[in-house]
């Protein structure tokens, strides 16, 4: 697409963009609260954030939709 129209500079999404659009006007860091949880997210759960207890690493990627989409519909980001 930018080599039809370089002028609009298009580009994929950012970690931290996608992470915000997910949110829905949700003011907490995560699209489903403050904390991570291997119950809510595919992510390496022996790397704490914000003081949270280790959770679940399944180091691999997970079926679509094992997760609880926000209220739009969009699921959560698979972290590895």
């Amino acid at each position: 697409m930018n080599s039809l129209k370089p002028a609009l500079k298009l580009c994929f999404p950012t970690e931290m963009q996608w992470e915000y659009a997910c949110r829905v006007d949700n003011a907490t860091p995560f699209l489903w609260g403050e904390q991570m949880d291997s119950a809510l997210v595919n992510f390496d759960g022996n790397v704490l954030y914000n003081n949270e207890r280790n959770s679940e690493y399944r180091e691999q990627t997970v079926e679509v939709k094992q997760f609880s989409c926000n209220d739009m519909g969009h699921l959560p980001d698979v972290v590895m």
